[in-house]
């Protein structure tokens, strides 16, 4: 039997720092949501702008919208308290520089709605939207499995973004967001990768992600971003191993992420004194990932390969042709 919409709130938490360019467009995109049960949590995290001014007015203008003001304590502070306060049967997060689709929520809740057992689901996502390159990432399948949705993740149908998603509450129930890090979407979505009994990915709405330069993917690189990225990685390759049927897709992740720490090494010329400090201590970060990948003759040359082809061609053209290209790999590196 189906089952109807009412009583289903959905809590969305969107967090907000100096973001008064884009909120309006952001909270609209939300309160005319088709699907009207929804409680709008609005962090603004010490923003010193106009961005508190801005969400007051929404407070004012519809009564399913909640202020937080707070001190400046990072994204991953602000998602928590919005965990805290969400009522909702569901969770859902949006950063307030980015929109939603309209019937994003309505077509995705029934997906919800009709199957107790989804944990999770995850809707289209369009990766630098207005922006010269957009990507749009979109699948159709369930992950029913802890087995599948790790693979999920290795591959890549299941992205590290918590924004193109919708969870039960009770998820969060024992996991909050670490503070104090750097890539924590995926940190949380690795954290939650066995903890999810089935994941759904619908091809139902879209979350618009906007790359700008205040954005945090477009942001500095620096040894905390590199150190809290292998974390993460390292966290889901150990979850991951267990499972004889994800070997390849382990393999294709673990080179993906040596070559990503390779590459930002090379861009922060970390090779000095106070470098290797940092070295050590994300070797000791990443020791499973990295003793792996050591052992794996196959991933030990093709990462030689990368560092020749960088030497020779440049940073960029290397990854993009060893980093995004896996085939490319095994027709240049083919040990097999």
């Amino acid at each position: 039997m189906k089952v109807g919409h009412d009583q289903h709130l959905v809590s969305v938490i969107v967090t907000v720092y100096n973001l008064e360019l884009y909120l309006d467009e952001c909270i609209n995109s939300i309160i005319n949501q088709s699907y009207k049960q929804l409680e709008i949590i609005l962090i603004n995290d010490g923003s010193t702008d106009n961005s508190l001014l801005i969400i007051n007015k929404y407070k004012e203008l519809d009564e399913r919208v909640i202020v937080v003001d707070q001190p400046n304590q990072g994204v991953s502070a602000a998602r928590n308290k919005g965990i805290e306060l969400a009522t909702g049967t569901f969770i859902t997060f949006v950063d307030g520089d980015d929109v939603i689709d309209l019937t994003t929520y309505e077509k995705n809740i029934t997906l919800l709605i009709n199957d107790p057992l989804i944990a999770c689901l995850q809707f289209p996502i369009l990766y630098n939207w207005k922006g010269s390159n957009p990507q749009y990432h979109c699948f159709n399948k369930d992950c029913n499995t802890e087995e599948k949705v790790l693979g999920g993740f290795l591959t890549g149908e299941i992205t590290f973004s918590t924004c193109d998603k919708i969870f039960r509450k009770e998820v969060f129930d024992t996991l909050k967001f670490a503070i104090g890090i750097r890539y924590e979407d995926m940190l949380i979505c690795c954290e939650l990768a066995d903890k999810l009994t089935k994941v759904k990915i619908s091809d139902f709405g879209c979350y618009f992600y906007r790359a700008h330069a205040a954005s945090f993917s477009k942001g500095i690189l620096s040894i905390d971003k590199l150190n809290s990225f292998l974390k993460a990685a390292d966290l889901l390759f150990v979850k991951s191993q267990p499972y004889e049927s994800l070997n390849a897709p382990i393999q294709r992740f673990s080179l993906h992420a040596m070559c990503t720490i390779a590459n930002g090494y090379s861009r922060l010329d970390a090779m000095n004194k106070k470098g290797l400090l940092s070295v050590y201590k994300i070797l000791q970060t990443g020791r499973s990932i990295f003793l792996y990948t050591a052992s794996q003759e196959r991933l030990s040359l093709k990462l030689v390969g990368f560092g020749v082809f960088r030497h020779l061609f440049g940073t960029n053209l290397a990854l993009i042709a060893f980093a995004k290209s896996v085939n490319l790999y095994d027709k240049l590196f083919n040990h097999s």
